[in-house]
């Protein structure tokens, strides 16, 4: 028993630092070494060990069946796709698979790893700056790549500004970012001395060009909700214990600086956004007729025609026999030429997996989720928590961003965020009496 103490106490602190190497993982990606993906999948064996050698418990139960569960039903799923799609694309259809699988695997892992932290003091601090220099150092490889002019352009197919650096994809990127932004923002505000507050702020403001930088609507509308709530919070605060006024200085300034120079940045750009004349002049050139069809334009431009191809994938749904819409048209559903998703998580696990897998898939999220609303509800005066605040406000992002614009699910490099934020709220508002 003593030595399985320490063995999971050790996998809880290569946890706990495996959170640092992301961002790391994902140069080295772009940089060509083909070693992310293959750490991510020697992690999912480490946390099905970590699970295994957890002491004997009602939760430790539920989730090995869960991921029982889950497992089996995916690789039934991969042999019945095997057996019907033609073409069927092997590689792309197991990567999917696992791609899926770590989320799950990582929420309930970090779940465990944060109830064994949070008896350490200053948990919650080393959690929160771990996440602060995973941003920053994205930030920073942003800087660098664009003045070295070795970024990556956001938009390769498509006649759109904005660069992701040294990273892969501007999607997958903008969703990172929006989640991390708002653990930044916590990061300082929980800075006591204002000193420190300063020391950081150029970190911040480093973040918020590099998500205008990417080009990307996610990123942009993710600072405009970070700094708009903040400046919301601060409000809050200086009502309640007359403090909080630098706060609601600094971020009502970052707020209004970044709306007036969005116009010249990428995401200004890519949107057209502009003043005075040049509106004018779009108004006029605009013919009166395409305004008719204006709400159904704007929701195209939103979802960036994700919707034309969701329309697709639920008439290949309705033709389907019903075995596949139980238990899934594989990835990327039934496709003749080439694979490919809608890019709306929650919309491409319904599709990939029917209604039965998406039941099982989508249970552990409601679980945590669920459980998180429920305290709040028995304790709605923790919302003014500023961890629960804006970590909560971090997972509204991410969980949007999974609905409308993908890349966060069935991404790794992401989904794992978005597993820690999940997990780290709820332990923390477990523990919140206690401590």
């Amino acid at each position: 028993m003593v030595s399985n103490v320490k063995v999971t106490s050790q996998l809880e602190k290569f946890f706990i630092y495996f959170i640092l190497f992301q961002p790391i993982l994902d140069v080295v990606a772009y940089l060509g070494v083909p070693i992310s993906l293959l750490v991510r999948v020697m992690a999912l064996g480490i946390g099905l060990i970590y699970i295994v050698m957890l002491p004997k418990s009602k939760h430790k139960t539920i989730a090995f069946y869960i991921l029982f569960i889950i497992g089996i039903f995916m690789v039934s799923n991969l042999l019945m796709s095997w057996m019907v799609k033609d073409p069927f694309y092997p590689s792309f259809e197991i990567s999917y698979m696992v791609k899926n699988f770590f989320f799950i695997e990582m929420l309930i892992v970090y779940a465990f790893v944060f109830q064994s932290y949070a008896i350490k003091p200053h948990w919650k601090g080393l959690i929160e700056r771990f996440i602060f220099i995973n941003i920053s150092l994205i930030a920073l490889v942003m800087f660098i790549s664009e003045v070295t002019n070795t970024s990556k352009p956001s938009y390769v197919h498509f006649n759109k500004a904005g660069s992701s650096g040294w990273f892969y994809a501007g999607n997958e990127l903008s969703a990172i970012l929006a989640m991390g932004f708002s653990v930044m923002v916590l990061y300082m505000i929980n800075k006591k001395v204002q000193s420190r507050k300063l020391a950081v702020l150029p970190l911040i403001i480093l973040t918020i060009w590099s998500m205008m930088a990417v080009g990307t609507k996610v990123a942009f509308g993710a600072v405009l909700v970070v700094l708009g709530l903040t400046v919301v919070y601060s409000v809050i605060k200086i009502f309640k214990n007359k403090r909080g006024w630098m706060d609601l200085l600094v971020y009502t300034l970052l707020l209004v600086g970044t709306i007036a120079i969005a116009p010249g940045t990428a995401i200004g750009e890519n949107l057209n956004l502009s003043f005075g004349p040049t509106v004018k002049n779009i108004e006029q050139e605009t013919p009166p007729k395409e305004d008719i069809g204006n709400d159904r334009q704007l929701t195209k431009e939103a979802l960036s025609g994700r919707d034309d191809f969701l329309k697709e994938k639920q008439e290949d749904y309705k033709k389907a026999p019903l075995i596949q819409q139980s238990f899934g048209m594989g990835a990327a559903g039934i496709y003749e030429d080439s694979a490919k998703l809608i890019e709306m998580d929650f919309f491409d696990w319904f599709f990939s997996y029917g209604f039965i897998g998406m039941i099982l898939l989508i249970i552990p999220l409601l679980y945590f989720v669920i459980k998180i609303l429920t305290n709040l509800i028995k304790s709605p005066l923790k919302v003014f928590d500023s961890t629960i605040f804006f970590v909560g406000v971090g997972i509204g992002l991410g969980l949007g961003t999974a609905f409308i614009a993908g890349h966060v699910l069935t991404a790794p490099a992401v989904s794992i965020y978005l597993a820690i934020l999940i997990s780290f709220l709820s332990t923390v508002m477990n523990n919140t009496k206690k401590e």
